[in-house]
């Protein structure tokens, strides 16, 4: 399996991840809370659930992923077809849809459905291959609550093996999205 990772760094808007000494610059939801920056591999890749995304660089206070709020984003020139695009993403205020619009090398658009789990789960909650759980949540005030975890998902979607030129993200500020892939079968 072939992974690109698409590049995210001109669009980030928003600041989902504060460092310790930040955390009052959550934006994550309405109360600020946010992802411990110092869990997340920012400037790197991480596998969840045999998926790599490229996360974006991140400097404290600065953004570090988008909500879907209608952004196109360039997918490079088509190089060969995407059989699945893969989101790291995750829901606000519980599970949320999303639709995503794929821009193909010839002008045609197919839109794509996704469902994105709540960011938040229970410690006890079993742990699976398709999310990266951080240990702790960050509160603006600097305390800790030991009841909710912050998590990010990986969701892959297939697509029709046709070469992709750009994606969009349709209208819902509920989802949060951190790093997108496009998969593509290897050639034998």
């Amino acid at each position: 399996m072939i992974n690109h990772r698409v590049d995210l760094a001109s669009a980030v808007d928003r600041v989902g991840a504060t460092y310790d000494t930040e955390r009052a610059q959550g934006e994550l939801n309405a109360w600020g809370n946010s992802f411990p920056a110092e869990e997340l591999p920012f400037g790197g890749q991480v596998n969840v659930g045999g998926v790599f995304y490229a996360l974006v660089e991140k400097a404290p206070q600065q953004p570090d992923h988008l909500e879907a709020l209608g952004q196109m984003i360039a997918c490079g020139p088509p190089s060969r077809p995407v059989d699945a695009l893969a989101l790291l993403a995750t829901g606000e205020l519980g599970p949320q849809k999303l639709s995503i619009r794929v821009h193909l090398a010839g002008g045609d658009v197919a839109t794509v459905p996704v469902a994105v789990p709540g960011w938040l789960v229970r410690p006890d909650a079993p742990v699976t291959a398709d999310q990266l759980r951080c240990s702790h949540l960050h509160y603006p005030g600097g305390y800790e609550l030991a009841r909710l975890l912050p998590v990010l998902w990986s969701r892959v979607l297939p697509l029709p093996g046709l070469p992709i030129t750009a994606l969009e993200l349709l209208v819902n500020p509920l989802v949060h999205v951190f790093a997108i892939s496009l998969l593509a079968e290897v050639e034998p």
